[in-house]
């Protein structure tokens, strides 16, 4: 398969858990806002220019291997650029910081249209079964003050933890945080994302066994009744949808078929990834993850990926909103409907 890396111009760090390792493919395609109108036929097969970070996100693109308006790559801090000029009408991107984005900018030509992913977080040991903090513990983390260690952090005080007694390290990424955990360095517990854990007890293959102690996406739910983190969203840029909003919603529809899929049909997801391509580091440079990986996370419906099911969530603002004023409290201001499809 032929690869061309992507470039964008760099903008400040602004982290999206993508969760794979190093790829990037294709090049930045014109944008379909020059020939957009009212009049445009529904083509079944629509997809507008779109730009994704590698990795869990794309789970959502799993048919998509070979579709040419689809760009992706690793340098996810590049992303929030394409909000502001044209080429792209839609990008998968951190929902939080893409509606932070938007507001920074008062951006108005973009809208969030769906949230694909809800929580991929995991907390392990390789020598505790279950989480003390009753003594001095040591975790091994990444992303700090991002969304998922803010998140674990709520918990733990609800749960009256002693923060004090926790020494928590951050490495720049998950990866970081996997090859420790593949290594078996000396930390009490790892926080640590999926596809990279499969990957990582795939790696370790029995040389150490990987206690998982708890998830975070449903420790949420227990703490807040909220089915799902807001984590990896889908924008749209307005003003091509409107111009020809019947083909964006068939690509919206078929963004909710995958959704559906990717949970509860991992073989029909295995299927079309293999047709892209038999070979697993090809399925790793288009999505950033392969095949193999995916059957191992999403089998039985245990959804480890953490897609979020077209439905589960009924208002994609309230969503959100109602997740701010949970973790951030009064100082939380609510996002306007306006940011959403």
């Amino acid at each position: 398969m032929k690869r061309k890396i992507l470039y964008l111009l760099p903008l400040a760090a602004m982290t999206l858990v993508a969760c794979e390792t190093p790829s990037s493919s294709s090049s930045m395609k014109d944008s379909s806002m020059s020939d957009s109108s009212s009049s445009i036929s529904v083509d079944p097969n629509f997809v507008p220019p779109l730009l994704t970070p590698s990795g869990a996100p794309t789970l959502a693109l799993f048919d998509m291997g070979d579709e040419e308006n689809w760009d992706s790559t690793t340098k996810t801090a590049t992303i929030p650029a394409a909000f502001q000029t044209p080429g792209y009408d839609a990008i998968i991107f951190d929902g939080v910081n893409g509606l932070n984005n938007l507001k920074k900018n008062q951006n108005d030509d973009f809208f969030l249209a769906r949230w694909l992913t809800g929580g991929n977080f995991h907390l392990v040991s390789l020598t505790e079964e279950e989480f003390n903090a009753s003594s001095p513990v040591t975790i091994f983390s990444f992303s700090e003050n991002g969304l998922p260690d803010l998140v674990f952090k709520h918990l733990l005080e609800t749960w009256d933890v002693d923060t004090s007694l926790l020494n928590i390290e951050y490495g720049s990424g998950v990866q970081d945080v996997a090859t420790a955990l593949q290594s078996q360095a000396n930390y009490d517990y790892f926080f640590i994302a999926e596809p990279v854990l499969t990957a990582s007890k795939n790696a370790l293959n029995g040389k150490a066994e990987v206690h998982e102690i708890f998830d975070l996406r449903k420790e949420w739910e227990k703490e807040t009744g909220q089915v799902a983190l807001p984590q990896a969203a889908l924008f749209l840029r307005k003003s091509a949808y409107n111009a020809n909003s019947a083909s964006f919603e068939t690509f919206l529809d078929h963004i909710d078929a995958n959704l559906e899929a990717s949970i509860h049909d991992v073989a029909k997801v295995q299927e079309e990834m293999n047709a892209y391509s038999s070979v697993a580091s090809e399925q790793q440079g288009r999505w950033g993850f392969n095949a193999n990986i995916i059957g191992l996370c999403q089998a039985n419906e245990e959804n480890r990926i953490g897609m979020i099911e077209p439905g589960s969530i009924e208002d994609n603002a309230d969503f959100v909103n109602t997740f701010g004023e949970v973790l951030y409290g009064e100082d939380f201001v609510p996002y306007d409907a306006s940011f959403f499809l």
